[in-house]
């Protein structure tokens, strides 16, 4: 009898999961954009526009979405969102900071609303436009102007007294619980960008007197083209690239399970840790311009015959890394 009802409770659910495995498949069989499929409903798509006089700060603070943030073509801050009766998102101004939030981001938001947090929103952009610095600060950065200069150049010429103090520049903050975080074509702002689910990009940042602090869990980071004071990457799972890209006060990037790769980049500080990964490309430079400190526990390193070198120079570079090679090479390009 007990086996009877074992094998009652046991069928129904057993065909239950057949019943999706094939509804799946028939799914994918006719080509269904299972990602287009929006669970919160029909979204509204809403613009708003703002004078650069009346945002400092940009908050953003999302459950499931992608975000690009870019420059502006226009003389305002713009903000492209969408929003629904399920999953409503909404965008508050209170003392010059503009924010954007839902209120998916906490464990009974799915059982409350219904909306799977958010999916479906992962096709929908949420856009934020940025106007050029020299219009929301009213100021001239001569040194940002000069694009004749090389990149090592551009960055060391710099006066060690920053005209313009990070701490009073506006401020972008990005969380995202699921999807990608894509910011380009910027000059202004120290930014904050953090991913639970998904990937950070960076591109075309031009902005000396910034910050830029990237943290991800489960995704990858990519940045390219990029100038400015100090780049954080923080990265738990997930491979980490960047190229082109210059810092006057340091680049520091860690993740533990992922590679590091790097191509053309320069600061005075640098810092490459890996718990589990390779570490591989080249620096702008000479070995004899940074003081060296690199190790491996289980893999070839290039940099081993550098650590013991004595050289006048103030910069450092650290590459440490428990699994994996380390091959990190030196060029005289310079960009």
């Amino acid at each position: 009898m007990k086996a009877y009802k074992k094998a009652f409770i046991i069928t129904p659910l057993v065909l239950l999961i057949l019943g999706i495995i094939i509804m799946l498949i028939s799914l994918t069989a006719v080509h269904f954009d299972v990602k287009a499929l929006d669970l919160c409903g029909e979204s509204e798509k809403i613009t708003k526009e703002y004078a650069v006089s009346e945002i400092d700060n940009i908050s953003v603070n999302l459950s499931s979405t992608n975000v690009i943030v870019k420059k502006s073509p226009s003389e305002k801050i713009k903000i492209t969102y969408y929003t629904s009766d399920c999953c409503p998102s909404s965008v508050t101004t209170e003392e010059k900071e503009l924010c954007l939030t839902d209120n998916l981001n906490n464990s009974w938001s799915f059982w409350e609303k219904g909306c799977f947090h958010g999916i479906g929103r992962l096709e929908l952009n949420t856009v934020i436009e940025i106007p050029d610095k020299s219009l929301w600060l009213n100021t001239s950065d001569k040194a940002s102007d000069n694009h004749s200069d090389t990149l090592t150049e551009w960055l060391f010429s710099l006066s060690d007294t920053l005209d313009e103090p990070s701490e009073n520049l506006p401020k972008i903050n990005v969380y995202l619980a699921n999807g990608n975080v894509s910011i380009s074509d910027i000059n202004i702002g120290n930014i904050n960008a953090e991913v639970s689910n998904g990937s950070i990009s960076l591109s075309n940042i031009d902005n000396i007197y910034g910050n830029l602090k990237a943290t991800i869990s489960n995704g990858y980071f990519k940045a390219d083209k990029t100038r400015c004071h100090t780049l954080d990457i923080e990265s738990s799972n997930g491979k980490v690239n960047v190229s082109n890209t210059g810092a006057r006060n340091a680049i520091n990037v860690n993740t533990s399970n992922g590679s590091i790769e790097v191509k053309n980049i320069v600061s005075n500080n640098i810092s490459l840790e890996s718990a589990n990964g390779y570490i591989s490309g080249n620096i702008i430079g000479k070995p004899a311009d940074y003081n060296i400190t690199s190790s491996t526990s289980l893999g070839n390193n290039s940099l081993e015959a550098y650590n013991s070198q004595i050289t006048n120079s103030v910069k450092k570079l650290n590459v440490v890394t428990s699994n994996g090679d380390i091959s990190v090479k030196f060029t005289d390009k310079d960009l």
